[in-house]
């Protein structure tokens, strides 16, 4: 019997109980459209959180103090001129330092009359080229500034609406109390975009954020050249081995301040190479157990090709009486059982993105969460091939069975 009348005899098969057909594919649709479901969502879940991280400052370091045992002496501290030894080093592009300190009743806004705690960044002019809030009006912290230690002052446009009545308040006095130098006035130079957080930071009541010159935050605290934290950028090449430049940053450190164990080095990029494994393996494990599914398809795939064997106990003995071989009976039910589960498979895959695009759209009603399914052709692939495959595992019996069949007794068979 030649191939192509062993295809055509499969496919004509199928056509004829289409009904019969259709429900064989069911467990199989409902397999692939949940395993299509959950790639899809994991994927874009994945891609949408590295875009997030991507905004975080992927290709950056931030060098500070850990929390040691013993106190840490002056001449450990980091100070500005450690920033300006790290600017020599070659993996790094960009190198900036901060200083920070909290003021409580430190600033009058007009929906209260309590007084709101503030926070000053202290940051230099390299602050700019590093990951933060996007400036929408005004101008960002600039060399004269910390050259002189003006008081000068970025806030964001929530804290401008709370504090002047409007978004845009460049220009405009900003009255800080402090407890060692009194009521300073601070020029508002520029206006940060409002954060996504500003609900639950009034909720709680938390500081306002604000930008400062960082001299200007070590005059106030009377620390010198003291700071807080040094942040680096490695070039984008260097960022496989961002980890391990942190090392190799705080090996620098120890040994030019002759102290150990007292500096850390932290990155996003090791924070989202966690994460990254978390969603990996959460979707691996539901993957799993979505394929259950598709073990029981395949069993009931079998169970219908058994059905058919029955059914085609006479058609086969008339067969192999015209010269039909085992391997043309066995190649018939194996592709008749892997046409049904790749149909099976094209429907689910179909579906179950669809589903992908659902969930993605109640992430972002719900969450306002930006959630797109991603999928791409060596997924698909690789479903389709595995939906064929199943037809092939669990046809191999019916079809092993049909093959086996007596002609002689087949042609009995009523």
């Amino acid at each position: 019997m030649p191939i192509l009348e062993t295809i055509s005899s499969a496919v004509a098969s199928i056509l004829a109980n289409k009904m019969r057909a259709a429900f064989t594919m069911f467990g199989i649709v409902v397999g692939i459209a949940s395993v299509m479901l959950i790639t899809s969502v994991g994927d874009g879940f994945r891609n949408t959180i590295n875009a997030q991280f991507e905004d975080m400052g992927l290709d950056e370091i931030q060098l500070f103090h850990t929390g040691a045992a013993r106190p840490i002496e002056w001449h450990e501290r980091m100070v500005m001129d450690d920033a300006e030894f790290l600017r020599n080093h070659q993996n790094l592009t960009a190198v900036t330092t901060l200083a920070s300190t909290t003021f409580n009743n430190a600033v009058d806004i007009l929906t209260s009359n309590d007084p709101r705690a503030v926070q000053l960044m202290g940051v230099d002019q390299y602050r700019q080229f590093f990951s933060g809030p996007t400036i929408i009006y005004g101008r960002p912290i600039m060399a004269p500034d910390v050259a002189t230690g003006s008081n000068v002052i970025i806030i964001d446009e929530h804290f401008s609406m709370a504090a002047f009545g409007r978004s845009n308040s460049v220009g405009q006095t900003l009255n800080i109390r402090t407890p060692n130098a009194g009521t300073q006035a601070f020029t508002v130079i520029g206006i940060f975009e409002g954060s996504d957080a500003f609900a639950l930071m009034e909720m709680f009541q938390m500081p306002f954020e604000t930008e400062v010159p960082i001299t200007t935050v070590q005059r106030l605290q009377g620390i010198g050249e003291v700071v807080g934290q040094i942040r680096v950028q490695v070039g984008y090449e260097y960022r496989p081995a961002i980890h391990g430049i942190g090392d190799n940053l705080i090996r620098i450190m120890e040994i030019r301040k002759n102290a150990d164990d007292i500096f850390n080095a932290f990155s996003m990029a090791s924070v989202l190479n966690e994460v990254d494994t978390i969603i990996t393996i959460f979707t691996v494990f539901l993957t799993i157990v979505a394929s259950i599914s598709l073990m029981v398809g395949g069993i009931g795939v079998m169970n219908i090709m058994l059905v058919s064997v029955t059914e085609r106990t006479r058609e086969i003995g008339i067969r192999k009486s015209l010269g039909a071989t085992n391997f043309n009976i066995v190649f018939q039910f194996l592709l008749e059982a892997s046409i049904l589960t790749a149909i099976g498979g094209a429907f689910g895959i179909v579906i179950g993105y669809a589903g992908g695009i659902g969930v993605g759209y109640l992430t972002y009603l719900i969450l306002d969460l930006s959630l797109v399914p991603t999928v791409d052709i060596v997924t698909i692939a690789v479903i389709v091939a595995i939906s064929a495959s199943i037809g092939l595992l669990f046809g191999v019996y019916p079809a092993r069975k049909a093959s086996k069949l007596d002609p002689v007794e087949s042609l009995r068979f009523e």
